[in-house]
């Protein structure tokens, strides 16, 4: 149950901004949430396998 309202939560955030930071915090401080984690970090991997955080 939890896991649904988070999830729904993210969705809501994603339809409301267009800034990706906006989105992107969003999404990971609910997954925080959700895993109960202390970190959670988002890589962006590019076509070449670079990446950044």
């Amino acid at each position: 149950m939890e896991r649904e309202r988070l999830m729904v939560a993210v969705a809501q955030q994603i339809r409301i901004s267009l800034n990706l930071t906006e989105i992107l915090n969003t999404s990971v401080n609910q997954v925080q949430q959700l895993l109960v984690a202390d970190r959670v970090v988002v890589y962006r991997i590019w076509p070449d396998h670079t990446g950044t955080v």
